[in-house]
């Protein structure tokens, strides 16, 4: 299974250059705890940043900041550590873990942005894989019993 097939693509994104209120608004709207920056040219949008719930709560409340005074650009994480759309889970897993993100853009080979995943996307996909296994084993355990019962 690769990020591509799990990824969610309806990405939700902002301007660098909005205020951090717009960008809080639309997280609360979207439903989501992190906004994608992204750039646009000749029809390619490449990941340039990201914006966290976390970075608007250190950052700017838990400072007293104006949220209309600070443009998302001040804010926002540059170096965006991606992950391809060809690559497992268990690859983006580590990637997650030796970079220290619970989200990752996912580009294809030219780079281009086509979703996102988060480390609760991943934590759901393993917790289906581990329950299938359980249940193999449950099938097992059913299966030897029978087998002995009926010798």
């Amino acid at each position: 299974m690769n990020v591509g097939s799990i990824c969610n693509r309806n990405v939700v994104s902002i301007s660098q250059d909005a205020d951090l209120l717009t960008a809080a608004e639309l997280m609360r709207e979207e439903h989501v705890g992190s906004l994608l920056i992204v750039v646009t040219r000749q029809h390619k949008v490449r990941p340039v940043g990201i914006l966290t719930d976390r970075d608007l709560m250190l950052e700017i409340v838990a400072e007293d900041i104006k949220p209309t005074d600070i443009l998302v650009k001040d804010l926002m994480t540059r170096e965006v550590i991606c992950v391809r759309e060809d690559d497992d889970i268990m690859g983006a897993i580590k990637t997650m873990y030796m970079e220290s993100v619970r989200r990752m853009p996912v580009i294809n080979d030219a780079g281009n942005l086509i979703g996102i995943v988060t480390m609760d996307d991943l934590i759901e996909i393993l917790a289906n894989e581990l329950s299938n296994l359980i249940e193999v084993v449950g099938r097992q355990q059913r299966y030897e019993r029978k087998e002995i019962h009926s010798v």
